[in-house]
């Protein structure tokens, strides 16, 4: 973005007046109070010029075909074009700004809740596994004691074997 939050209302003032008069200057932005000179005479700021200041304004209109420039002897205009009228009209530059700025705050936003559905699923998936294996756990230690339980019957029904077996054979051996 080639233009900043303070910008909006100077850039938003600078196409009205484009749409009322029939060019622009620094003189007018100077006159408009869009570009004020605010040097002491005791500072001297090389970046922050009004010229550069001017320039700057009139480059990102460009850019955005708001404007066309043109030169004369005593420095650069700006003329409006046919898409000033329905930039205006359409919200102007802070209608930009904030579709700019909405979509870097929809990723901020985005990324939390995909980290949290993430998170979120990979919970649920380890606690079912978890609770699974529980199930498992579980299910082994019924079959462990439904196992000894059989093998104390089994030991149960082979010495009851054993006793019916010594008893027939003593029957049979009396008789």
């Amino acid at each position: 973005m080639d233009f900043t939050k303070n910008d909006i209302k100077p850039l938003d003032r600078i196409i009205s007046l484009l749409l009322l008069k029939p060019n622009i200057d620094i003189g007018t932005l100077y006159e408009e109070k869009i570009i004020v000179d605010e040097s002491n005479g005791l500072e001297i700021d090389l970046i922050n010029t009004p010229q550069n200041t001017y320039e700057r304004y009139i480059k990102i209109l460009k850019n955005r075909n708001l404007c066309e420039v043109g030169q004369t002897k005593e420095g650069k205009y700006a003329l409006k074009t046919d898409l000033t009228y329905d930039f205006q009209k359409s919200g102007g530059f802070k209608k930009l700004y904030k579709e700019l700025n909405k979509k870097s705050i929809d990723l901020y936003r985005a990324i939390p809740i995909f980290l949290t559905i993430a998170f979120g699923i990979s919970t649920f998936y380890f606690a079912k596994k978890n609770y699974d294996l529980k199930i498992k756990e579980s299910r082994v230690t019924e079959l462990e004691i439904e196992i000894d339980s059989l093998k104390k019957m089994n030991e149960k029904l082979r010495t009851e074997i054993k006793i019916w077996s010594t008893k027939t054979e003593l029957k049979t051996t009396l008789e």
